[in-house]
This record gives structure tokens, C-alpha cells and sequence, in this order.
């Protein structure tokens, strides 16, 4: 469920000819959502590095793969490097602390 109780229904069947563009494109209507502003999401300093982001969430690549495959985790591609965002990363972590 997104922000503010609204639900988005996807359905795959129909998709599958887009691809990975309409689940990007998914994925930054849902941060826009949850009240990202865009200069926020521009800003270099807000988005590290997988070897940080492994070592702030203590994981491994595979569990970093998976939580940015499943959108929990908002990631860019940078070349051939994804780079993560902050935020994102520190609400997964104290959402694991409590």
C-alpha cells in the first residue's frame, strides 16, 4: 500500500511488453508519494555507494539485490553501478532495529 491509503494495481499480463521502464516508472510514482521532492532525489549526497549501503544494512549483495528488486529499497543506475538512497536505507534499518 502506498501513501496516504492509496492503492496502485498493476496487472502483469499487460505490462510485459514494457519491460523494466514501467516498473521504474512505478516505483518513482511511489516516492513521489511517500513525499520525495524532486531536488531531494537529485541531491549526490543522498544516495550511496552498494559497498556502503551492504556494510549500513549489514547484508550481503544478494539480500541488497532482493530488497531493491522488490522495491523496499530505492536504488538509480549510475553506468553499470546502482547507487541507493539514503532515506530508504535508514527507514529498512530502523524498521529491523526496534
Amino acid at each position: 500500500m502506498a501513501a496516504g491509503g492509496l492503492v496502485l494495481f498493476l496487472q502483469p499480463a499487460r505490462l510485459k511488453p514494457f519491460g523494466r521502464a514501467v516498473v521504474n516508472d512505478h516505483k518513482k510514482i511511489i516516492s513521489l508519494l511517500e513525499g520525495r521532492t524532486p531536488s531531494e532525489m537529485d541531491d549526490p549526497e543522498n544516495w550511496l555507494t552498494p559497498e556502503e549501503t551492504m556494510k549500513e544494512l549489514t547484508v550481503c549483495e544478494r539480500t541488497l539485490y532482493t530488497l531493491r528488486e522488490n522495491g523496499e529499497l530505492l536504488a538509480r543506475k549510475k553506468g553499470r553501478r546502482y547507487h541507493y538512497f539514503k532515506p530508504s536505507i535508514f527507514k529498512i534499518r530502523n524498521y529491523h532495529i526496534k
